[in-house]
């Protein structure tokens, strides 16, 4: 997986090999269609992570310092996603906060309890950021849209129907499915986002 400074961008979920074996198993092999099976692959994740709003890449490799913040006092502070057990180092407005002082909650890591409350301002922290690898759901439903990118490479009208009316008629899916827009939104409100300066 690419890293570019501190933030990690993301490959493609699934593989040719996967995606052929799974899907495509009619398409000869060959250069050229790797290729253009390849640049399906990368094109449907784009698309997924845009209707995400992150991608999962896994995590850094070296745990690095990075500032959020919060706008209003609260009980819970919600901290951007990362490795379990790699936060270390939290600091609100230059003050130093005891690891002892607060709880992580235990079914997100990422949420922190203070009893007397968080106040609001910036706050910095080290860990090993990222979303982790990406879910088997979110892996199928990319290699879905890319079979639809391939099934729909030749039609180049607006028309979500090619080839000859009947039997030689071919639906090509041109958007996400009910279901697919359904999993992503799950991720999203499972992995809600946070402000990230």
């Amino acid at each position: 997986m690419p890293i570019i400074g501190n933030q990690i961008t993301s490959g493609s979920y699934g593989t040719l090999a996967r995606l052929r074996a799974e899907h495509l198993t009619q398409v000869p092999a060959g250069a050229t269609n790797d290729a253009l099976l390849t640049q399906m692959l990368a094109t449907a994740t784009v698309f997924v992570d845009n209707a995400l709003g992150f991608a999962f890449a896994g995590y850094l490799a070296v745990a690095a310092e990075r500032a959020f913040w919060r706008d209003a006092s609260r009980l819970w502070l919600h901290v951007p996603y990362h490795e379990p057990g790699t936060l270390t180092g939290l600091i609100c407005d230059e003050t130093a906060i005891a690891d002892a002082s607060y709880e992580i909650e235990a079914d997100d890591h990422t949420a922190l309890f203070y009893e007397w409350g968080w106040r609001a301002g910036r706050y910095t922290a080290t860990a090993k950021w990222g979303y982790g690898v990406a879910p088997e759901e979110l892996v199928k439903v990319t290699m879905q849209l890319a079979v639809d990118l391939w099934a729909g490479r030749d039609v180049r009208s607006q028309a979500n129907m090619a080839g000859v009316e009947g039997p030689g008629q071919v639906t090509v899916q041109r958007a996400f499915t009910w279901q697919q827009y359904q999993i992503i939104q799950a991720l999203r409100r499972q992995y809600g986002l946070t402000g990230i300066a």
